[in-house]
C-alpha cells in the first residue's frame, strides 16, 4: 500500500509541473500570452472592460507583472563534501545535470556489477574486489553490509545554490511479482551567501525474486550550514529504517542444479526456503555538528590598474553641485580647480578598498552521534536450521540489540597558506569515544555494555596548488578499551602536464592499521549465535596501493598490496575465528 501511494504522489508532482508549464490558447485561436507587455490594452466601451492584443477580455485591468520587469532567476551552484573527523571541507564535482550512467544507480550489485547481493534491491552486499572494501572499524557490523542505502557521511554533497533546486529520480523494474520501484528526492536552498540548508528522501521497495524475500528502506537526510569568513558550521541528521525479509537460502540445491529429480517445476518465487516470516529490521539514527572558528588578519587586494574604478570627469562631478554655485565656479578658475580637486578626493575615500581575511588558526569541534536497534524476528523455522538454541522457542524469536556511539572531537588547526613559507596545514586533534551497547541475556532481559576510548593524532596536509598534493594523518589511543590502537594514513598525488590535452596523475596511497576487534566481534547474544572473547588479538594490517590515471581520457592502472595478520573472521557455522599466520593479498 505504501509503495503504492508513494509511487502516485510522485506521478501527481510530475503531472502538475507539466500543467503549470502548458500555455492556453487565447479566443483567436492562438498561444500568445495571455496579456501583452501592457501597451497593448484598449478599452472597451460596452462595460468597461479591457481588450488585450491576442483579442481577450478581462476585467482585471492592466497587468501589474509586466515582462519588462520580470527578474530572471539566478542559476548556479558548487557543492562539497565533508571530512567526517574535523569537518574539513572538500570541493566535489557539481552534480546539476543526470548523472552518467543514470540507470545504473539502482543497481545493487554496483555500476560494474562488482558486487555479490542476495537478488533484491538494498540486500546485503559485499565487493569482489577485495581493495574496494571497506575496512574501516564502524562500531555497528550489522550496517556495514548495507552502503547501497545507506551511503555515507563522508560522500554526502553539501550544496550552495543561487536559486532553490530539487531532483526528482525514479528507478522502477521488473512486473507486480518481481517489481523494484526506488523513489529519491533531493532539495536544497540558500539562506543567504553564506548559509542554505536541503533534503534527501530515499524510499525503496523491492518484492524480490524469491520467496519471502521483500525488502522496504525509507531514509531521510536533513542539513544546514553557514560558511562565513570566521565561523563556520555544518549540520547532518540521517534516519534510515530498513527492513528485510530473511529465507535462509533454499530447502534443497536440487531445486535450482537438478530440477528434474524432483519430479516438479518451480519458478523461483515458488521454491520452497528454509525460512519464512523472518525480518531483520536496523533502525539507524546518525547526528553530526561540526563548526570552527577561525583567526587570522585582513590584508588589501592588489587590484590591476585594469581593474581599478576610474574616478568621474570633473564635469560630472560638479553636476551634484547646486546651480548657484556652478555658475560662481565657471566665473573662477581657481575656485573651479580646488573643487574638482576636492571632489576627486571625496571620490577616492568613499572607495572600498578590497580586502579578504586570511584564516591563520582554526579552533575545531566536531560531535557524531550514532544510535541503533538491530531486530531479529522469527514465526517459522525449519527444523535443525539453526545449529544452537541457547534459550527460547526457535519458531518465535525476538532478538534485540542496541547500540549508542557519541564521539566529541577538539582540534586547533595552523592553515595552509597565510604566508609564503606556511606550504601546509599543521593540525592536532584529540577525541573522546564513548560507547554503550545492549545486548540479550538468557533470561529475557538485557545486559548493558560500556565502552570509552581517548586518542590524539595529527594531520599534516598541502591541498593548494595545482601539481602536488598530499595528506598524511597519525591517530593513538591513549585511554580505554582500545588502548595501544594505532592508525597512520597518507595519501599523495602528482600531476603532470602531457602536452594540452591530457594530465597524467600519480596517487598513492599507504595505510597501517593496528587495532582490536570492535564490540560485535567481541560480544554477541542471542537465540542462536552467542560469544563472549575478551583475548582476540589485535589485528595489523599494512596496505600500500596506487594508480596512474589519464584525468580526461579515464584510463587507469592499480596495483595494490595488503599484509594482514590476526585476521579476525566468522566461520561458516556462526563462530568467530582468528588467523594467526600473515596472509598477503595482491589484486
Amino acid at each position: 500500500m505504501y509503495r503504492r501511494l508513494y509511487i502516485l504522489l510522485f506521478f501527481l508532482c510530475s503531472l502538475l509541473s507539466a500543467i503549470a508549464q502548458v500555455r492556453r490558447l487565447n479566443q483567436d485561436g492562438s498561444n500568445a500570452a495571455l496579456y501583452d507587455d501592457g501597451e497593448t490594452y484598449v478599452v472597451n466601451p460596452d462595460g468597461g472592460t479591457y481588450v488585450d492584443g491576442a483579442g481577450n477580455r478581462t476585467t482585471w485591468g492592466r497587468d501589474t507583472t509586466r515582462f519588462k520587469n520580470k527578474k530572471n532567476i539566478p542559476i548556479g551552484q558548487f557543492q562539497w563534501v565533508l571530512e567526517p573527523r574535523l569537518g574539513t571541507v572538500i570541493d566535489a564535482e557539481n552534480n546539476d545535470t543526470v548523472v552518467h550512467d543514470f540507470q545504473k544507480w539502482n543497481a545493487t550489485d554496483g555500476f560494474t556489477g562488482e558486487y555479490n547481493y542476495l537478488a533484491n534491491i538494498g540486500s546485503p552486499r559485499l565487493s569482489r574486489l577485495y581493495f574496494n572494501r571497506d575496512n574501516t572499524s564502524d562500531e555497528f557490523l550489522f550496517l556495514q553490509p548495507l552502503s547501497f542505502f545507506r551511503g555515507s557521511l563522508q560522500d554526502f554533497r553539501f550544496t550552495n545554490t543561487k536559486s532553490p533546486i530539487t531532483n526528482l529520480a525514479y528507478h522502477s523494474c521488473g512486473t507486480r511479482q518481481t517489481g523494484e520501484d526506488r523513489v529519491r528526492a533531493y532539495f536544497a536552498t540558500n539562506i543567504n551567501k553564506l548559509a542554505g540548508l536541503g533534503l534527501k528522501i530515499d524510499y525503496t521497495y523491492g518484492v524480490g525474486y524469491y520467496y519471502a524475500q521483500p525488502n522496504s528502506m525509507f531514509g531521510s537526510t536533513f542539513y544546514g550550514y553557514y560558511r562565513g569568513e570566521r565561523y563556520n558550521l555544518h549540520a547532518y541528521i540521517g534516519i534510515n529504517h530498513m527492513k528485510m525479509g530473511e529465507n535462509g537460502g533454499i530447502e534443497d540445491d536440487r531445486y535450482i542444479e537438478n530440477p528434474l529429480s524432483i519430479g516438479q517445476s518451480y519458478s523461483p518465487g515458488n521454491i520452497p526456503t528454509m525460512l519464512d516470516q523472518t525480518w531483520n529490521r536496523n533502525h539507524e539514527q546518525h547526528y553530526y555538528l561540526t563548526h570552527r572558528y577561525n583567526l587570522g588578519f585582513t590584508r588589501l587586494i592588489e587590484v590591476p590598474d585594469s581593474l581599478k574604478p576610474v574616478p568621474p570627469s570633473a564635469s560630472e562631478l560638479l553636476l551634484d553641485l547646486p546651480d548657484s554655485i556652478q555658475t560662481v565656479l565657471r566665473q573662477d578658475t581657481l575656485a573651479r580647480k580646488l573643487a574638482v580637486d576636492s571632489l576627486i578626493q571625496a571620490w577616492k575615500d568613499k572607495q572600498e578598498v578590497p580586502k579578504e581575511f586570511v584564516p591563520v588558526t582554526s579552533l575545531i569541534h566536531t560531535l557524531d552521534v550514532s544510535n541503533l536497534k538491530h531486530e531479529y524476528l522469527s514465526h517459522y523455522t525449519t527444523k535443525g536450521y539453526y545449529t544452537n538454541l541457547y534459550y527460547g522457542d526457535g519458531n518465535k524469536m525476538a532478538d534485540l540489540s542496541r547500540g549508542l556511539s557519541v564521539r566529541n572531537t577538539f582540534g586547533v588547526a595552523l592553515r595552509e597558506g597565510f604566508n609564503k613559507w606556511a606550504q601546509m596545514g599543521i593540525t592536532l586533534f584529540g577525541t573522546h569515544k564513548l560507547r554503550t551497547y545492549q545486548l540479550m541475556d538468557s533470561i529475557g532481559g538485557m545486559t548493558r555494555y560500556t565502552e570509552s576510548d581517548v586518542s590524539v593524532g595529527g594531520e599534516l596536509a598541502r591541498t593548494q596548488g595545482s601539481r602536488f598534493h598530499f595528506n598524511t594523518s597519525g591517530e593513538v589511543w591513549l585511554i580505554g578499551e582500545h588502548l595501544g590502537d594505532l592508525n597512520i594514513d597518507g595519501k599523495t598525488d602528482l600531476n603532470l602536464r602531457l602536452g594540452k590535452r591530457d594530465t597524467l596523475v600519480t596517487d598513492v596511497h599507504v595505510n597501517f592499521m593496528h587495532r582490536k576487534p570492535t564490540f560485535f566481534f567481541r560480544h554477541y547474544h542471542s537465540q542462536v549465535a552467542w560469544w563472549d572473547n575478551n583475548d582476540l588479538d589485535r589485528e595489523v594490517r599494512l596496505k600500500i596501493d596506487g594508480n596512474l590515471r589519464l584525468k580526461k581520457f579515464g584510463t587507469r592502472l592499480q596495483i595494490g598490496f595488503e599484509n594482514v595478520s590476526n585476521y579476525t573472521y566468522f566461520g561458516m557455522q556462526n563462530t568467530l575465528r582468528e588467523g594467526k599466520d600473515a596472509e598477503s593479498l595482491e589484486p
